[in-house]
């Protein structure tokens, strides 16, 4: 009975502090960034281009990020290390091909059902620049989620674990998903979960960045199909018709039934070559 009590509370204290470096590198990153925000949200340089704000506003919380990971590492006595990728090639044309199937068949089966329509097409001044800042995003969200805290939870505890608690946090960071309905936020879910099987496919961050990077690309600036920041501009603007279920409200495309079926398909192909990865 004693070494069952003792056993206990090895596990609540065990627990306890993975839960508290997990919140705490996410308060300090967060904390940077509204400190950074706060004393220099525009440079004058750049105040007046809209691109390159967008550019900082993106590489700022990107540079917090690998700032609290390096502190992080550092106190942990590099025991967690993150792993961006082990074959740069392989994991490149991995991404791409997830991302571009991912983004490809949602808006192709949309078109074949009379869900979506394009209406008109324009010029995007500096393209480069905006194409970067989202990469940057991505890169960002990435690191931030699957990155130390992955790490982390993954070594405390296994994989399943590290993926239940990364994804509750991506959830959390796209909380106006649960203001949409049920459908975009088991989006956020199975997309955050089909990333993260990606992550451990591959074993590295770079496939999970370059995935999430084309579908940002393609969905949000090629077309205005998902919700991104504001300032962030379209190059061919499309219209949504029918059911609520299909069109996803205001998440457009990101709400949508069709992109919650790919989704699963995604977490299914990554399942499998996951396993056979492990069988093997």
């Amino acid at each position: 009975m004693f070494l069952k009590r003792e056993d206990h509370k090895l596990k609540v204290k065990k627990a306890l502090g993975t839960f508290v470096k997990f919140l705490l590198f996410f308060l300090v990153w967060s904390s940077g960034i509204s400190l950074v925000f706060s004393v220099y949200e525009k440079p004058p340089v750049i105040a007046h281009n809209d691109a390159m704000l967008r550019l900082y506003w993106e590489a700022a919380p990107l540079a917090m990020v690998v700032v609290c990971t390096v502190l992080a590492a550092y106190i942990d006595k590099k025991k967690i290390t993150v792993t961006i990728t082990k074959r740069p090639l392989r994991d490149t044309v991995l991404g791409l091909v997830f991302g571009i199937g991912w983004i490809s068949s949602v808006v192709l089966i949309l078109i074949s059902l009379g869900g979506l329509t394009f209406d008109s097409s324009s010029r995007v001044s500096a393209l480069p620049i905006w194409s970067l800042a989202l990469f940057l995003n991505a890169a960002m969200q990435e690191l931030l989620i699957r990155g130390y805290l992955f790490s982390m939870v993954r070594r405390a505890y296994n994989s399943t674990v590290a993926v239940i608690a990364t994804t509750v946090l991506f959830l959390a960071l796209h909380g106006g998903a649960f203001e949409v309905g049920l459908v975009a936020v088991l989006n956020v879910l199975t997309m955050s979960i089909f990333v993260s099987l990606l992550l451990l496919w591959t074993e590295g961050l770079w496939a999970p960045i370059v995935a999430h990077y084309i579908w940002n690309m393609v969905a949000g600036v090629v077309v205005n199909g998902i919700m991104l920041a504001d300032d962030y501009p379209s190059m061919i603007q499309v219209s949504l018709h029918g059911a609520s279920l299909l069109t996803g409200n205001a998440a457009k495309i990101e709400g949508s039934i069709v992109t919650l079926g790919i989704n699963l398909i995604l977490v299914g192909v990554t399942l499998f070559m996951l396993r056979r990865k492990h069988q093997s």
